[in-house]
């Protein structure tokens, strides 16, 4: 069975946005031993999308407010016969091995008004 991996963006007015992404589980690892493999990578079930390959789920990409940072909170995973819609094709296991990775080499904190701002300039110039 596949895995779905269920997850959230709540800005600071806690307002939410959820989104879920379906990884291939031809291994058949258990739920305990995937969610147990995550929650030792990430602080307090935040991350930070991007860096392991997950679509943002900010509510207005190119309009931020004081509100908006760039965590984003895991909440859970189950089994799933959903065909994969990773944009990327991977595996369970190489999904974990994106946010090891990303873990090992630090977490990018970044404000999304400012990433949004020098992407708007850089189109601009270009």
């Amino acid at each position: 069975m596949n895995i779905a991996f269920n997850y959230q963006y709540r800005d600071a007015s806690n307002f939410k946005r959820s989104g879920q992404v379906i990884f291939e589980n031809p291994d058949s690892w258990s739920l305990s031993a995937i969610s147990l493999a995550f929650e030792c990578t990430v602080i307090h079930g935040a991350f930070i999308a991007d860096q392991i390959k997950i679509p943002e789920l900010f509510f207005d990409k190119h309009h931020f407010s004081s509100d908006d940072h760039c965590f984003h909170e895991f909440i859970g995973m189950k089994y799933t016969d959903v065909p994969s819609n990773d944009r990327h094709c991977r595996r369970i296991s190489e999904f974990l091995a994106d946010v090891i990775q990303a873990r090992e080499s630090g977490w990018l904190v970044f404000d999304p008004w400012e990433r949004e701002y020098e992407q708007s300039l850089n189109r601009r110039i270009a």
